[in-house]
């Protein structure tokens, strides 16, 4: 288990690099405390099918087999076949705060490894925040070249249309072997049922190879992209990306692919009306959030491909925490550190 992590913003250069990136601010000459709450960051994986065609060697003597849907033309299409959607906390510097630690009651604040905030008094969960690496996965590869099961005659002719015409009757062969097994009509059977097995199921393989000089070849792969997106205002069909039958997947501003769009829609979060007697609000003390739930949906006008609820904390209402808590040393304050919610005080 991972030991709580405490920060303490001592130096220049820290107070520098949060003042580049908002109105953030450090105390000067004390030691404070400094976390973040997190906004959401969506990722978004999107698996591409690519579909392979290639012709056979004997495509243009097909009648030979009387076959059907023969491959004339290399072809490749490309097309969607799902999407997938992964929430992950990030740092929300625009929530970024300290806590003066009081020196009579020190207090133990608890953050992970990018500076969200887990509680008070415990420790943080141990959350993998690395990314996988987009994948490619074949699920059919062309198969390697092979002696054609011809006899002698037909794989030392010199014209293509006679060594289709050699393939042609040797398919037809196989297929009166494999009736005769399946049927009895031999005089010598196999051994076994499974060496009857093993048969068939090299009769399938030899007639095979040898159809796909006729028909051709389709080989399927799929091709895995990742697009991270952190949405800060509701989003109404947006075009996330495209998708190109000859290029597979494109910018969302490439015409050439069709359009894919997201929608980020989070719900009112109930809240009570601020006191106008209340002091401002500081980017100082102990602060939680109560996260909106979102509604993300992934389509392309007519199909949804993706469609779920999540809360994102970006969309909800920072909440802060009482000062008396923080000074009492048998406190345990818990927050999940992917929303920023209040969990449970102990």
């Amino acid at each position: 288990m991972k030991k709580p992590i405490v920060l303490f913003a001592i130096f220049f250069g820290l107070s520098s690099f949060l003042a580049a990136q908002t109105n953030f601010s450090l105390p000067q000459g004390e030691a404070v405390l400094v976390y973040s709450l997190p906004k959401t960051e969506l990722r978004i994986d999107i698996e591409i099918e690519r579909t392979t065609q290639t012709p056979g060697e004997f495509f243009r003597s097909s009648n030979l087999l009387a076959a059907r849907d023969v491959i004339t033309a290399e072809r490749t299409n490309f097309r969607l076949k799902s999407v997938r959607v992964t929430p992950r906390a990030v740092v929300d510097l625009s929530r970024t705060f300290t806590v003066v630690p009081d020196r009579r009651n020190p207090i133990n604040l608890s953050v992970n490894a990018q500076g969200l905030l887990c509680g008070i008094n415990v420790s943080c969960r141990e959350t993998d925040v690395c990314c996988a690496k987009p994948t490619e996965q074949t699920s059919a590869e062309p198969a390697s070249p092979r002696l054609l099961p011809l006899i002698e005659e037909y794989m030392r002719a010199t014209s293509t249309v006679r060594m289709a015409e050699g393939a042609a009757k040797q398919i037809f062969r196989i297929r009166e072997s494999r009736i005769a097994l399946l049927t009895g009509d031999l005089d010598q059977l196999p051994a076994d049922g499974k060496s009857l097995k093993i048969m068939l199921e090299r009769l399938d393989e030899m007639e095979r190879e040898l159809t796909e000089l006729f028909i051709g070849t389709t080989t399927t792969t799929t091709q895995t992209h990742s697009i991270f997106l952190t949405p800060s205002e509701t989003m109404r069909n947006h075009t996330l990306f495209r998708v190109s039958p000859a290029s597979g997947l494109v910018d969302a501003n490439d015409l050439s692919g069709s359009p894919y769009f997201i929608s980020v829609v989070p719900t009112a979060v109930p809240t009570q009306p601020r006191n106008r007697r209340a002091a401002p609000e500081t980017n100082t003390g102990l602060h939680s959030v109560l996260p909106a739930t979102t509604q993300v949906t992934i389509g392309d006008g007519q199909n949804i491909f993706f469609a779920e609820q999540f809360l994102m904390p970006q969309f909800g209402v920072t909440i802060p925490i009482s000062e008396e808590l923080l000074r009492r040393n048998d406190v345990r304050i818990y927050i999940d550190e992917q929303t920023g919610r209040l969990l449970r005080v102990e």
